[in-house]
């Protein structure tokens, strides 16, 4: 209290919501490695061969918009370290009304 700390849960599996990496390069990493992959499996059979995969993650990386410390800096910022900002992650966990919500669409 001295130091107006205040400690939330935080639900488990949630570092896409907090961790600066997470926020701004995996998660668009992830998004355009699966596009990548998506478009090596139309084409392709098996597995990826160790000769074809650096050039795979070169596209996604690309795809995702690069290795720019701009990113890394909207990553701070959109996890809420600096400037500190705890509504920002606050912002992005579900509430318990939008998972209701996801639940009901999916059983429809």
């Amino acid at each position: 209290m001295k130091n107006d700390i205040v400690f939330i849960l935080v639900p488990p599996n949630a570092t896409h919501l907090c961790q600066p990496l997470d926020v701004a390069f995996f998660g668009p990493l992830k998004k355009a490695w699966r596009s990548v992959l998506g478009d090596w499996k139309k084409k392709n059979r098996g597995v990826v061969p160790k000769s074809e995969f650096p050039g795979l993650l070169k596209k996604a990386i690309e795809q995702a918009g690069g290795l720019k410390s701009v990113n890394v800096v909207a990553g701070f910022r959109a996890a809420g370290i600096f400037p500190f900002d705890p509504q920002q992650v606050q912002k992005r966990v579900p509430s318990a009304e939008s998972e209701d919500e996801h639940d009901e669409r999916e059983r429809s």
